[in-house]
């Protein structure tokens, strides 16, 4: 991406989550948080990443309810920057936030068990050499 494309990505992410915080009275879209966006060089094409709290139903429903709210978000956005060319907003699930979470849970419960703790003895220098000095 360019320089150009990533403000561009940043100002439609901040917009569109303006947007639907204070224009959008949509149940299915209570608690969605806009985590990112990527445009096409050619800006024809914004990717919107969300997530939302919930559970796979609930995720399912924001995606729906972005999806119906497109039009008047991209009308929206397109009073709010000019640009030529506004891109089409294509809505994606973030799994990032997910993945993160599930890894800190696993490497939690190990570190519970006492499995990823394991210690090793602080290796001895050769023959000759002094250990460095920590302070």
């Amino acid at each position: 991406m360019t320089r150009r494309t990533e403000r561009i990505a940043e100002l439609i992410r901040e917009e569109v989550s303006t947007i639907i915080l204070s224009e959008l009275h949509d149940p299915r879209l209570r608690f969605v948080t806009i985590t990112r966006a990527e445009v096409t060089t050619d800006l024809a094409q914004a990717r919107v990443y969300f997530s939302v709290l919930g559970t796979p139903g609930a995720q399912r429903a924001a995606m729906r309810g972005l999806e119906h709210a497109a039009g008047h978000l991209r009308r929206r956005l397109g009073e709010r920057i000019r640009l030529r060319r506004l891109p089409a907003l294509v809505f994606r699930f973030d799994e990032a936030l997910q993945k993160s979470a599930r890894l800190h849970r696993i490497l939690s419960e190990l570190g519970a068990d006492g499995q990823a703790a394991t210690t090793h003895p602080a290796p001895t220098p050769p023959h000759g050499e002094e250990e460095p000095n920590e302070y």
